[in-house]
This record gives structure tokens, sequence and C-alpha cells, in this order.
């Protein structure tokens, strides 16, 4: 360009034809605003490139993002950079054991489980390290994933840790939230109210459909059925939210309403605030050829999760608006924040929660690490410097600014992982978002 100021259309928006208006509707991904245009400023928007901002309209296309004059990717890069280090939320992943009462046939986990569970000392050492994340972060909220192998095997451990992290929180002012990931096994009535007691706010449970397909994928080690039991346990009464992950393959995609109904059922009886959403099965491990072949197309996926997505328990809180939003914490995952680590049975110290029981991966114990010597790791660094996805294909999407290019794992690994689903039936999503919008200005 010879040094002369260019003003280009921005690579991350979405335009979409609001026929009962007669007008077009933009969304920017990467400021998330939206611009409504008559055709005669579309025309003018899309005679670009422009040497100035010659009229109001051109002025307000470029202050809502619609316009640039720079490198789009790089600025993604600095402000996630700036997020990054301006992240004062404090996110620990914490297996009490990695120990399982369960034998799933697609478990993640496979290899890395094992006996065990977390003692006195390291409880202690975890405590400490948490105190001094809060410190070194100066801290405004902490959050707590209880995670396993099946953590409420050691009920005792989550009690232990939690009553020390919620007194260090309340007597710091700062907020304390958690969840549970759970087979859903033990959730007993005692076991709930301890949870309760722990300031858990979510429970998630994967489940396989109805009882036929879920205890054919999802049994105990003795090769019994738990499907009854999970069901049972959610009937229990509890102010806790229940997320449920309904893993969809070839064989089950006629028993996801099933699931739906029973759910329901559930829900009408107890009161409880119980969510469910169709997700695909992946099966991430070297196993057996018959369950790999049980895995879905990405593209038969997209197709199923668009039928049954309307099918709900709960109606979720979320607005069409929430859909063209990244996560809240504005990174790509939980292991490219500050201060954001996983932390196994043994004291070991992750970045990811996939890592549990891998020794390659470790980066330090509780027993002496400080935020700094985590940081200063080969692994800690690669993560603190993953921050947007490199691989062209990415760059290129009108989406990244929200989806960053997601699992950093599979950035190098053609098709590890499918695009984010949001970007089916965006047209629809973008006129919702718009029309709530307005709304909500009265």
């Amino acid at each position: 360009m010879n040094g002369i100021r260019e003003y280009i259309q921005s690579k991350y928006i979405h335009k979409v034809w609001d026929a009962e208006n007669e007008r077009y509707i933009l969304y920017s991904f990467r400021t998330g605003k939206f611009v409504a245009l008559n055709e005669l400023q579309m025309l003018i928007y899309e005679n670009g490139p422009f040497k100035e901002l010659s009229s109001g309209l051109l002025r307000e296309l470029y202050s809502a993002g619609f316009l640039t004059d720079g490198d789009e990717y790089e600025s993604l890069k600095e402000r996630q950079k700036k997020r990054q280090e301006e992240d004062k939320d404090v996110h620990l992943i914490i297996a009490p054991t990695m120990a399982c009462n369960f034998s799933c046939s697609y478990c993640i986990e496979t290899g890395q489980l094992r006996n065990g569970r977390m003692d006195e000392d390291t409880s202690d050492a975890v405590i400490r390290f948490a105190e001094k994340l809060l410190e070194d972060a100066d801290a405004e909220t902490l959050s707590v994933i209880w995670f396993g192998g099946e953590p409420l095997l050691e009920t005792g451990i989550i009690g232990k840790i939690s009553k020390e992290l919620i007194s260090l929180c309340d007597r710091r002012g700062i907020f304390y939230e958690a969840a549970v990931y759970t087979n859903g096994y033990f959730l007993s009535e005692k076991n709930i109210r301890l949870l309760e007691e722990c300031r858990v706010k979510n429970i998630r449970i994967s489940m396989d459909g109805s009882r036929k397909s879920h205890d054919a994928m999802r049994y105990l080690k003795s090769g019994a059925g738990s499907y009854d039991r999970i069901m049972e346990n959610l009937e229990i009464s509890t102010a806790i939210q229940y997320r449920i992950r309904c893993n969809l393959t070839k064989a089950n995609l006629d028993e996801y309403e099933v699931l739906v109904r029973n759910l329901k059922a559930i829900r009408e009886k107890s009161g409880n605030t119980i969510y469910v959403t169709p997700e695909r099965m992946r099966v991430e491990k070297e196993v057996s050829g018959d369950l790999k072949e049980l895995e879905l197309p990405y593209e038969e996926y997209y197709e199923a999760y668009l039928k049954l997505k309307d099918l709900k328990v709960c109606a979720e809180p979320d607005t069409a608006s929430d859909a063209l939003r990244g996560k809240k914490h504005g990174q790509v995952c939980n292991a490219v924040r500050k201060y954001s680590f996983c932390i196994d049975e043994k004291g070991n110290i992750y970045k990811c929660n996939w890592f549990f029981g891998m020794q390659e991966h470790v980066i330090g114990t509780v027993f002496d690490a400080t935020p700094e010597s985590l940081r200063e790791t080969e692994e800690g660094r690669m993560f603190l410097e993953s921050r947007i996805a490199g691989r062209e294909k990415c760059r290129g999407c009108k989406m990244l600014p929200i989806c960053l290019g997601r699992c950093i794992h599979s950035w190098g690994i053609e098709g590890k992982y499918d695009c984010n689903r949001r970007i089916n039936r965006l047209d629809e999503t973008v006129l919702q978002a718009y029309n709530e919008l307005e709304k909500s200005k009265g």
C-alpha cells in the first residue's frame, strides 16, 4: 500500500438479508456488535477499500469493527495476550483420586486410571498452593472443578479442601464456586448435602441415551449397568444444577428423546434443574474396531444435533446472542489461562486435565511449585503462548475471535476436531440475536 492507509472489510463478520424489513444485518465476531444497513448503504460498504472515512456511515462501520485498517489477526493475538495478563480468576481442577468404579468402553482416561487417594499431607499442600495462586493473582474469584477418576469416591477429601478454600476466600472477599464431574453413581442424599455445603453449583454427568444403550457403554467394573442407579439419584431434591451430556452414537440416536422424557419426569417429581445436551461420542484412545465404528462422522452428528437440540428438560437461560459469543473467560480453554492448573491425587500439577496420570506432562507439584516456576516450564510457556490458532484455515474463519481454534492439541493434527458447531444456522441465529437486542432497547 506504499504507506497509504486503507480501510477494508473485516473478515470476521457475518451478514444476512432480513427480508421482512428489507435490510442487511451484519454482526462482528471481533467486536460483538451489530449494524443494520439498507441496500444503498450495503453497496457503499462493499465498494471499498476506502482511502478515508469520508462519511458518518463509514466512521460508524469502522468504530463498530466492520471496517479495519490493520492486521486483524495480529490484533486478536494482542487482545488475547492482554486478556491473559489481566486475568484475576484462579481456576483449579482437582482429582482426589484417579480410581473409578466404572469401566466405560470409550473412557478418555484409558491407561491413566489408577488406585490410590490424596493423603492428608497432599491435601494440605493443595490448600497452600491455592493460597499462593490467590495472592499472586490478586484474585477476584476461585473456581474449582472436582475431577477424577470418580471424585465422589473420596468425598472426605472434597469436604476438607472445600471447607478450607471457602474459608480462605470468605476472609479475603474472593468469590468461590465449584462444580463436580461425576459418573453420577454416588450421588446419594448424604453426598448431595455435602456438595451443597461445598458450594457446588453444577454437577456434570455423562449418559448414553436410554437404559439399554447407556448400560452397554457405561457400566460398573463388575459389568452391571448404572442407568437405574443414576436416575434414582437424580430424584433427590437439590438446589445444585445438573448438566447432562448425552453421548450420541450411530446406535443410540433414537434414544435421546427417551432420555429427555425420562429426565422430564424426574424434574416434575423432584423440582431439580436439569439441562441436557446432545453431544458427539469421541473415541480418543486405542479401542476395539467395533466401538470406533459407532462414532458418528461430524456431518451426521451436526444433522442429528440440529434435530435434537430443542428437546429440553429445563429451558436453557441462553439467548441467541450467547451463541455468538465465546467462553466467558475469553480464552480458547482453561489451560491457556494464567492461573489455571490441574492437580492429581499425588499433588502433581498439569496445565490440562487430559494429561492426568501422564508423568511427561507434570510441570510441578503442590509441595514446592510457585506460580512463577510453573510459568517458566516448557509446557507452561507453551500453553501461555498458544492463545489463538495460527493455522491458515482458522485465520480466515469469520468465527475465529470466539472459537480461537478450539483445543490447541488439534492445531497440528488435520481432522482431529470438528469446527465450531455454532457455525450452523448462522443466518437464523444472527437475525434472532439482533431482534433480541432491539427488543431489549424497548
